[in-house]
């Protein structure tokens, strides 16, 4: 099963936000586990927010990667969190 990972943050992310946030993209580096999100937030404009995640390091088939992604960050509280986190810093 194909995850839309650019979906299914911009649903999570408005809901934590309480704001429109539309995923514009993302990039993740699989050596150093960072993942830098791009996104339109209502009110505000373009962003862009990193988090690491490091259960995702070393995964270099994208749709096996996007999987990992998905799961860590709507999964894992603590690291959609640090996410959350790192938009407010910033919006």
């Amino acid at each position: 099963m194909v995850v839309d990972l650019e979906f299914e943050l911009s649903y999570v992310l408005s809901d934590e936000l309480g704001v429109d946030v539309g995923v514009k993209g993302y990039s993740y580096d699989e050596s150093t586990g960072k993942l830098c999100v791009s996104l339109s937030v209502e009110g505000v404009g373009d962003v862009e927010a990193c988090t690491t995640v490091k259960q995702c390091k070393g995964i270099s088939d994208d749709t096996k990667l996007t999987r990992c992604l998905a799961k860590a960050l709507l999964k894992d509280e603590r690291t959609l969190r640090e996410l959350v986190d790192e938009i407010k810093k910033v919006v």
